[in-house]
């Protein structure tokens, strides 16, 4: 049979145990939030319980229990809980303010070659930016050069001859050799007598190009005739460059 001592001194071991269980319970985190004279370094708090009677006394770092307590130590802080589940995705922001416009440059120029034959043989200008006085375009940003223009032939010499000519948009660096920049376009006239048949011919093109000056012009040549002349005269020409920053 067990003597009275070992009886006694299990009580206050149970005791002991369910008086640290409430002490954590009620107010053991006090401790690890504003009680920081009795959290110890290791992040554990120092108990000591009486033997008889089991009264929980809690003491400071560094300090010693009395004789006849059992000495306890449990974590302030506790475990780590788990971690939790993700949270919901947020609503999508407001769309923002438009951006500022990029910068553009401009060119014009029309009705230079009234009256002139459509040449067989070469290209014929039509018009172009820099001629009869005109400037170069100059574009201070890389950009995207958009042309349009538009050519108007007039077949009138009354000889009944159809007279085809095709043009094309060509781009230049100022002083530069001409490429062309858009598709050719054809315009197909018939000299009736006195009739003065004409066609119109819109044209666009498209040029990247980095900063710097530039000439633009439209070019055409004769392509079909049923007579042995050229037939077609430039009557009304108007070529528009436009520069969009890229």
């Amino acid at each position: 049979m067990p003597g009275l001592g070992h009886v006694v001194g299990g009580f206050v071991r149970h005791n002991a145990v369910a008086l640290v269980a409430l002490f954590v319970a009620l107010g053991g985190g006090a401790f690890a939030a504003t009680g920081g004279a009795f959290l110890g370094r290791t992040g554990t708090v120092k108990g000591c319980v009486a033997s008889k009677g089991g009264v929980l006394r809690v003491v400071k770092p560094g300090k010693r229990c009395p004789r006849h307590t059992v000495v306890l130590r449990f974590n302030a802080l506790g475990r780590p809980g788990a971690a939790g589940a993700p949270g919901k995705t947020g609503a999508a922001g407001s769309p923002g303010a438009p951006g500022a416009a990029g910068p553009t440059a401009s060119a014009y120029a029309q009705n230079q070659n009234g009256f002139v034959f459509v040449d067989s043989a070469t290209d014929t200008t039509a018009v172009q930016l820099t001629a009869n006085g005109g400037a170069a375009l100059s574009v201070p940003f890389a950009a995207a050069l958009h042309v349009s223009g538009v050519v108007r032939l007039r077949n009138n010499t009354g000889s009944g001859n159809t007279d085809q000519s095709g043009c094309r948009p060509q781009i230049a660096p100022a002083g530069g050799s001409f490429s062309d920049v858009g598709p050719e376009m054809l315009g197909l006239t018939n000299g009736f007598n006195s009739f003065n048949d004409e066609a119109t011919i819109a044209l666009v093109g498209e040029l990247n190009v980095p900063a710097g000056s530039y000439d633009a012009r439209i070019v055409c040549h004769r392509t079909f005739s049923t007579g042995s002349t050229d037939q077609n005269k430039f009557n009304g020409d108007a070529i528009s460059v436009i520069a969009v920053a890229r």
